[in-house]
């Protein structure tokens, strides 16, 4: 493997949202196809715990923000990757305090190991599958 590839390039270069978590579930990394697809700045998400940054929509009946929560967990648990195929995961919206955006995605999550073979970042790939969806009704 090359040592000079710039990977921040790569993942910024990449169309698809990305974001990177610690083991404890705080963001170290989103790139510019996520921001612009969560409509957040980097500063509202780097450093804080992924669910208080994307919190729970208290309106809606499902609890999308455990079914992540777990397969997350399980991610770290087993070092394997994992797929969420379908979740309705819905957005804060930033102009109006209280309110949601229903949002629908698609995820992929990557397990980082360290040199010792322990997870030590997981690797979001988030598609935004909302149109699709919306689509389909």
């Amino acid at each position: 493997m090359t040592t000079d590839i710039d990977f921040t390039a790569f993942f910024d270069a990449t169309p698809s949202p990305y974001l990177m978590l610690d083991t404890d579930m705080v963001i170290r990394y989103v790139n510019t196809a996520y921001l612009l697809t969560t409509g957040r700045a980097r500063d509202q998400l780097i450093g804080k715990y992924f669910f208080d940054a994307l919190p729970k929509n208290p309106g809606t009946l499902d609890d999308a923000q455990e079914n992540v929560k777990a397969l997350l967990l399980r991610v770290l648990d087993t070092g394997e990757p994992d797929t969420l195929v379908l979740q309705r995961y819905d957005l804060p919206d930033l102009h109006e305090p209280g309110r949601f955006e229903e949002r629908w995605w698609s995820e992929i999550h990557t397990p980082v190991p360290g040199l010792d073979g322990e997870v030590r970042l997981i690797v979001q790939r988030s598609e935004d599958v909302t149109a699709f969806i919306h689509s389909r009704r």
